[in-house]
C-alpha cells in the first residue's frame, strides 16, 4: 500500500503528531518546537548584541539566530509577526548559525549599525519542518558616539552650545560641562557637573543653554547618550568662554571738557578682554545708538584695552547732549556697558577782539541797590558782546553780521557785579542828567567755573578796557566789595532752556536653575540639572565672590 493510501497521517495519528516534546534525543519525524524568545546578556556594544538561550534538547538539522532592524517592522499588524520583511539578503538584518544546533545556548550578531533597535528570534529545524521562536523585545546596540559640542551663543553668564539631534532611540541626553583646565574632566577638577534631558523631545535636541556661569571665564562640554545597551561620552568641546562682565558707564574728567571734547574716565577692564570699544553718539530718545554715525557719533576702537582708564573724545559738536558707553569684546562676542551721560559740550565762544561771549540782557528799570534782578530767560534776550577797545557792541550771533546796538565805554561811570549779574552804571545824560544802568547776565555751560567766576572775567575785561591794566586790582577790590543779595526762589529762573532736569530634571544638589537673566527662550528650553559626584557648592562658575549667583546650568 503506498502512502497516499493511508490519506493524511497527521488525521490519522491525532494533535500530538509533529510535536515530539517528550522525546530526550528527539525524533525526526516529529516536528520541533517552537523555541522561546533568546535574552539579552545586558552587556552593551556599538555593533554588536550579545544574546543567550536554552539548549533546545530536540532533534534539529539546524539553528538560526536571527536579528532585524526594528525599523523595517510593518505599521501595521499583518498577522504574520514582526519578521514578515526579514531577508537574509538584505544587509540590514543578520543572522547566526550555531554549528550545534541542539547544545547551542548563545549566539554574537554582528555588523549591526551603531545606536540601533533590533528584533532577534531562533527559527529551529528538522526533517519533519521548520518552527519560528517568539521574537524579543527591542535590543540595541551602543548610541554613535556625539560630536563635541560647538558653540552656539554667550552672555556674560551663559553659553549655548550646538550639536547634531541624536535620533530615536535614545533614553537620555546628558551635557557634562567643566571649567576648562589641563585636564577638565579628571576628578581633580571640582568645577564641572551634568546636566541631563530625559523628555520626550531628546531625539530631535540640537541644543542646550547653560546658565550662571561667571563671565570672562572658559568651559569645556561633552555630551553623554545613553540607550538600553548604556551610555557613550563624547569628545571634549574647544574651550568656550562667557562674554565679558558688562562694562560700567565711564566718568566724565570734568577738567576736560570744552567746546568740542569731553575726556572719560574708567577701572582698567583687564584680562578678561581682548578688545574695548567707546561708542558715542548725539542724544536722541531711543534710536541714539541704532546708527551712531547718522546720530554724530562713532565707535572708537581703543589702544592697550586691558589697561586703559582714560580717553578724550575730540571733534564733537559744541552745546551739544553726548551719549557714550563701552563695548567690550573678547572670543565669544562683546557685552555692551551702561551708558554715561547726556554730557553737553560748551557753547562755542570763538576769540575775538579784547574779549567776546554770550551774555542775557535784563531789563534795569526801577532797579534799586541792594535788589536783585528778576530773570526770566525766556523774556530777557541773548546776545553775542565784543569788546573792542572802548566799544562795547552787542549782536544777535557770533558772525556778527547784524548789529544790535553798541556803547562807548568811555560813558560808564561805575561797574559793579553780584554773583551772574552785571551793572554797567553809565554816566547822567540828557537835561535830567539821570544816571541809568545797562544790566547784564553772564553764564557759562562750563562745568569747572560758575556763573559768578564768568561775571568776573567780564568785569575784568570791561575795567581793562575802561581803565588800562593798572586799574584792575584796585577796581575789583572795590567790586569785591559789594555786599551779594540771595535772591527770593521766583526771582531767577534756569538760563538752560533744554535743562534735562535732571524639560531637563533638577538633580538634587545641583542648585537652583531658576535663573532670571532674561536669555533667547529658543535654547536650551527643557533642560534641568543632574548631579555630579565630583560637583561641590562652588558649582559651574567658580563664583568665589560673593556677588556671583550659584552656577547652574541648562534652562
Amino acid at each position: 500500500m503506498d502512502d497516499d493510501s493511508l490519506g493524511d497521517l497527521s488525521d490519522l495519528m491525532g494533535e500530538d503528531y509533529h510535536h515530539g516534546d517528550g522525546f530526550d534525543d528527539g525524533d525526526p519525524n516529529v516536528k520541533p518546537k517552537a523555541p522561546p524568545a533568546p535574552k539579552w546578556d545586558g552587556k552593551g556594544h556599538k555593533s554588536a548584541i550579545n544574546v543567550t538561550f536554552p539548549a533546545q534538547k530536540q532533534f534539529l538539522t539546524k539553528l538560526m539566530v536571527q536579528a532585524m532592524p526594528v525599523s523595517l517592522v510593518p505599521s501595521k499588524d499583518s498577522g504574520k509577526g514582526p519578521f514578515t520583511a526579514f531577508s537574509a539578503s538584505n544587509s540590514q538584518c543578520k543572522l547566526v548559525q550555531p554549528d550545534d544546533p541542539v547544545n547551542a545556548t548563545s549566539a554574537k550578531l554582528e555588523e549591526l549599525a551603531p545606536g540601533q533597535g533590533y528584533l532577534v528570534r531562533l527559527v529551529v529545524t528538522n526533517p519533519s519542518g521548520t518552527m519560528y521562536g517568539k521574537p524579543t523585545p527591542m535590543l540595541c546596540t551602543l548610541p554613535v558616539t556625539p560630536e563635541m559640542p560647538t558653540f552656539g551663543y554667550a552672555s556674560a553668564k551663559s553659553v549655548s552650545v550646538k550639536f547634531p539631534a541624536q535620533g530615536r532611540g535614545i533614553t537620555k541626553l546628558t551635557i557634562e560641562m567643566a571649567v576648562f583646565c589641563s585636564e577638565p574632566f579628571s576628578d581633580k577638577n571640582k568645577k564641572k557637573g551634568m546636566l541631563t534631558d530625559t523628555s520626550p523631545h531628546i531625539a530631535t535636541r540640537n541644543s542646550g543653554l547653560i546658565k550662571n556661569l561667571k563671565p570672562g571665564a572658559s568651559y569645556v562640554f561633552r555630551l553623554h547618550i545613553t540607550n538600553p545597551a548604556g551610555t557613550v561620552i563624547g569628545p571634549q568641546s574647544m574651550p568656550i568662554k562667557t562674554l565679558p562682565r558688562p562694562p560700567p558707564a565711564p566718568h566724565e574728567d570734568t577738567s576736560g571738557r570744552t567746546d568740542t571734547t569731553v575726556t572719560l574716565k574708567w577701572k582698567k577692564l583687564g584680562h578678561e578682554i581682548t578688545k574695548l570699544v567707546l561708542q558715542y553718539a548725539i542724544l536722541n530718545g531711543k534710536s541714539t545708538f541704532e546708527d551712531v554715525k547718522k546720530n554724530g557719533g562713532r565707535d572708537v576702537v581703543l589702544s592697550n584695552p586691558q589697561e586703559l582708564e582714560h580717553y578724550e573724545v575730540k571733534r564733537l559738536k559744541p552745546d551739544t547732549n553726548y551719549v557714550f558707553r563701552l563695548l567690550s569684546y573678547n572670543s565669544s562676542g562683546k557685552s555692551t556697558g551702561a551708558m554715561c551721560g547726556p554730557i553737553k559740550t560748551v557753547t562755542f565762544t570763538p576769540d575775538m577782539l579784547d574779549k567776546s561771549g554770550w551774555l542775557y540782557e535784563v531789563a534795569a528799570g526801577g532797579q534799586k541797590k541792594g535788589k536783585r534782578m528778576s530773570f526770566k530767560a525766556a523774556a530777557n534776550p541773548k546776545y553775542w558782546y565784543t569788546i573792542d577797545g572802548k566799544l562795547l557792541t552787542w549782536h544777535k550771533d557770533t558772525d556778527c553780521k547784524e548789529e544790535i546796538d553798541y556803547l562807548h565805554l568811555g560813558k560808564v561811570a561805575k561797574i559793579e557785579v553780584d554773583v551772574g549779574n552785571i551793572y554797567i552804571q553809565l554816566k547822567p545824560t540828557g537835561p535830567k542828567k539821570k544816571s541809568r544802568k545797562l544790566c547784564l547776565k553772564a553764564f557759562t555751560d562750563d562745568p569747572n567755573i560758575d556763573d559768578a567766576a564768568a561775571a568776573k572775567v567780564w568785569v575784568d575785561a570791561l575795567v581793562k578796557a575802561l581803565k588800562g591794566e593798572k586799574a584792575i586790582h584796585a577796581e575789583m577790590k572795590a567790586v569785591a566789595a559789594v555786599k551779594a543779595v540771595i535772591a527770593g526762589d521766583d526771582e531767577l529762573d534756569a538760563i538752560d532752556g533744554d535743562d534735562d532736569g535732571g524639560d531637563f530634571e533638577e538633580e538634587e544638589g545641583f542648585g537652583d536653575f531658576s535663573d532670571e537673566e532674561d536669555e533667547d527662550g529658543g535654547f536650551g528650553g527643557g533642560f534641568g540639572a543632574e548631579e555630579s559626584e565630583d560637583e561641590d557648592e562652588g558649582g559651574f562658575g567658580d563664583a568665589s565672590e560673593e556677588e556671583e549667583e550659584e552656577a547652574t546650568g541648562f534652562d
